[in-house]
C-alpha cells in the first residue's frame, strides 16, 4: 500500500491516533514504521493477540501505572568501553526497565491465573515471557537515583557525609564573610557576598584597596568595585572546593559502576526494548479497539461483508453502514445524490480494509468479514496535479489508468 493511499483513506490519521495510545517512544516508533500486512497468517496472528489484550481491558484488568521514558537510543553510546552515561540517562533506563518488569508481571498475573486461558491469551503471554529478568538492575539504579536523575544522597553514605561537611563549611564561610563586612561597613559596596567561579568573594570599594588583605578576582565594569577574597576566606574556599571535587569523584564512581552494569547487560536490554515495543504496539491496538467499540473482522477468501461499519474519524456523528460485496462480484457501483454518503461509504470500506491488515479490529458489528487484499488503491476527491498542469479530470484519469495498470 502506498503512502498516498494511506493518506487518501485517512489511515495515516488512524495510525497517528494509534501512536498516541502507546505507552513508550519505542512502541510509537514501531507503530509508525510497521507496514500494512499482505499475509493472511501474519494478520491473523496479530489480531489474535490484540483480541486477547482487548479482553483483559474489557474485564477491567488494565496495566498498572507505567513510565517508559525514551531509553533505547541511550544504549549505543554505552557500548564503548569506559563510557559513562549521565545520571538522567541511567535513571531513564532504570525507570524503563522497572516498568517493563511490572508490565511482564501484570500480564503474568492476568493471564497465568486464568482457569480457562484461551489460545490467544496463551500466545500473548508467550510474547511477554522471553523478556529478560532485569529487575535487580533497575533496583540498583533506582536505589541511588530518582527518576529524573537526581542523586539520592541519603542512600549513599559517602555522598551524605560529604554533603553534610559541605553544608557546615558553607555556613562557616558565610559567618566569616559577615564578620569581615560588619567590622567596617564603609569598606563595602553592599553587605551581600557574591560568587566567582564557585568561591565566595566580597564587594570592596575600589578606593579602599589595600585595607583588606586578599586576592582580587575581578573588577566591576565601572571600576568602582573589587571582588576580593580575604586570605582567611581563601583557606575555607579551598576546603570547600576540595569537598566538592570529592563529591564529584564519588558521584563519577557511582555512575561509572552503573554504566558498567548497563554495558554488561546490553544484549538483554536490547531484547527487552524490542519486546516492550511489540507489546506496546499490541496494547495500543487493544486500547483503540475498546475506545472505538471495534470487533475483529472474520477472515474470508473473497468478498466483503461490513455490518454497521463506522468511519472512526467521524466519531458519534458516524452513520453506520452495511456494505456487502459477494464473492463472485468484482465491481460495486454506489449511486446517490450529493451529500448522500457515497464517498464516506467508499472511504470506510477502504480504511477498514487497511486497519484489518494492520492487525486492528474494525469499528463495526460482529459478523463483519474481510479478505486480505494484495493491495488497496483509491482515487477520491478533487485532487489536481498543478505541477504537471493537468486539469482535475485529467488528473483523475491518470490516477485511474495507473490503478488499472497495477
Amino acid at each position: 500500500m502506498s503512502e498516498s493511499e494511506e493518506d487518501l483513506l485517512d489511515f495515516s490519521t488512524v495510525r497517528r491516533e494509534l501512536c498516541d495510545l502507546a505507552m513508550s517512544e519505542e512502541g510509537r516508533a514501531l507503530l509508525s514504521g510497521q507496514p500494512i500486512l499482505r499475509d493472511g497468517g501474519e494478520v491473523a496472528a496479530l489480531l489474535e493477540v490484540v483480541g486477547a489484550w482487548k479482553s483483559l481491558l474489557e474485564e477491567g484488568s488494565a496495566p498498572p501505572a507505567l513510565s517508559f521514558p525514551p531509553a533505547a537510543h541511550l544504549l549505543p553510546p554505552l557500548r564503548k568501553e569506559g563510557a559513562v552515561a549521565e545520571a538522567s540517562e541511567i535513571a531513564a533506563i532504570g525507570v524503563f526497565v522497572d516498568s517493563a518488569m511490572r508490565l511482564k508481571a501484570y500480564l503474568g498475573r492476568s493471564l497465568s491465573g486464568k482457569r480457562q486461558r484461551s489460545p490467544a491469551q496463551a500466545r500473548l503471554l508467550a510474547r511477554a515471557e522471553p523478556m529478560p529478568e532485569l529487575g535487580e538492575l533497575a533496583r540498583r539504579i533506582l536505589e541511588v537515583l530518582d527518576p529524573d536523575g537526581t542523586v539520592k544522597e541519603d542512600k549513599v553514605p559517602e555522598l551524605r557525609r560529604i554533603r553534610r561537611q559541605t553544608i557546615a563549611l558553607r555556613a562557616e564561610i558565610s559567618e566569616l564573610s559577615a564578620r569581615h563586612m560588619n567590622e567596617n561597613r564603609a569598606l563595602w559596596q553592599s553587605d551581600v557576598p557574591t560568587q566567582k567561579d564557585g568561591r565566595t568573594v566580597l564587594p570592596l570599594k575600589a578606593g579602599h584597596r589595600g585595607r583588606v588583605e586578599g586576592i582580587v578576582h575581578e573588577v566591576s565594569g565601572s571600576g568602582a568595585t573589587l571582588f576580593i577574597e580575604p586570605f582567611d576566606v581563601v583557606e575555607k574556599n579551598n576546603d570547600l572546593m576540595r569537598l566538592e571535587n570529592r563529591y564529584r569523584q564519588e558521584l563519577l564512581r557511582i555512575l561509572r559502576e552503573l554504566s558498567e552494569s548497563l554495558r554488561g547487560s546490553g544484549a538483554a536490554l536490547e531484547s527487552l526494548f524490542t519486546i516492550v515495543a511489540f507489546l506496546d504496539s499490541i496494547y495500543a491496538r487493544a486500547r483503540y479497539a475498546v475506545l472505538h467499540r471495534c470487533a475483529r473482522a472474520e477472515e474470508r477468501e473473497r468478498g466483503i461483508a461490513l455490518r454497521k461499519a463506522r468511519h472512526p474519524l467521524l466519531g458519534a456523528s458516524a452513520v453506520p453502514i452495511d456494505l456487502t460485496l459477494e464473492r463472485e462480484t468484482g465491481v460495486l457501483i454506489i449511486t446517490g445524490p450529493n451529500t448522500g454518503g457515497k464517498t464516506v461509504a467508499l472511504k470506510t470500506a477502504g480504511l477498514l480494509a487497511l486497519m484489518n491488515q494492520f492487525g486492528m479490529q474494525i469499528p463495526s458489528a460482529e459478523g463483519s468479514a474481510l479478505p486480505v487484499f494484495d493491495a488497496v488503491y483509491a482515487d477520491i476527491g478533487d485532487r489536481q496535479s498543478i505541477a504537471n498542469s493537468l486539469s482535475t479530470f485529467s488528473a483523475h484519469m491518470r490516477n485511474i489508468a495507473s490503478i488499472v495498470d497495477r
